[in-house]
């Protein structure tokens, strides 16, 4: 597929995860009628194998490798290193996802903190040096906004350090406060399936004061689909729900907005 052939990039799924392994096939011929590319994301070692051979093998695939903060396995940076220093085709086009996540944890865990806090600083200084963008999995404890305080933090120190780096907001479904926070550090968001609930009132407010050039459009497939198929396995071409649903929150044209959001896609991460 080339440039003019695609009419979304989806920039977040897991099409290597098992939910696809009955007809992932007939996904990748629906993604190719539609015009649908995807950004496969890993969370470990074994996943970020698996998504790089997807991008190897798909024209319509880019690979992003890291490790998710909950994935407890040692951080291995020289595997990740070589597969980096040995992608010529320059198929591997972020870092992550990694970041903080302490929604699982004990609050009163400071080693785990701190061990997420490590395995977070290692990704960033690989993104750095690899001048790539970080895909970043950030998750507060329930009702409070802890692990965004800290990586804000984290990330507003490397960003004065590396202004060149570029900081991708995933599965974002915070509120207008917590957007300007980060839009001070010029990141982008994905904005996911769930800004199409009923519910998600803070999400639909931030929706309409982040700039249309830092929006981008993920499914974080297989999780979180939109209406109209929600509580069903989410896919990458879904996306063009979530898409219809920002355009009536901003007011925007749908088409203009489309073309906009591919822009955004291939601008922070290169593709194409």
């Amino acid at each position: 597929m080339k440039m003019r052939d695609f009419k979304y990039i989806d920039i977040h799924s897991h099409p290597h995860f098992s939910d696809f392994d009955k007809d992932r096939e007939q996904l990748f011929d629906r993604m190719r009628e539609l015009g649908v590319g995807t950004i496969a994301i890993g969370t470990g070692k074994a996943t970020s194998a698996k998504v790089l051979e997807l991008a190897r093998k798909h024209e319509f695939i880019w690979a992003s490798i890291g490790q998710h903060p909950t994935e407890q396995e040692e951080f291995d940076e020289s595997f990740y290193r070589e597969i980096l220093e040995n992608d010529k085709e320059r198929q591997i086009v972020a870092i992550g996802e990694c970041g903080l996540d302490y929604f699982r944890m004990d609050a009163r865990d400071e080693s785990e903190r701190k061990r997420q806090k490590r395995l977070f600083e290692s990704q960033i200084a690989l993104a750095v040096e690899f001048g790539l963008p970080l895909i970043l999995h950030i998750r507060s404890s329930a009702n409070r906004s802890d692990a965004h305080d800290d990586a804000y933090e984290i990330l507003k120190e490397w960003k004065g350090r590396h202004s060149e780096l570029h900081l991708h907001m995933h599965f974002f479904t915070g509120g207008v406060e917590l957007a300007e926070k980060f839009l001070e550090l010029d990141a982008s968001f994905g904005i996911p399936g769930v800004v199409t609930f009923k519910s998600a009132h803070d999400l639909h407010g931030a929706v309409t004061i982040i700039p249309r050039d830092k929006i981008l459009l993920e499914s974080d497939a297989p999780y979180a689909a939109p209406v109209p198929h929600r509580g069903k396995r989410n896919e990458p071409t879904f996306v063009s729900f979530t898409l219809e649903k920002i355009a009536e929150l901003r007011g925007d044209d749908k088409e203009a907005l489309r073309k906009q959001i591919l822009k955004n896609s291939q601008k922070y991460f290169q593709i194409f």
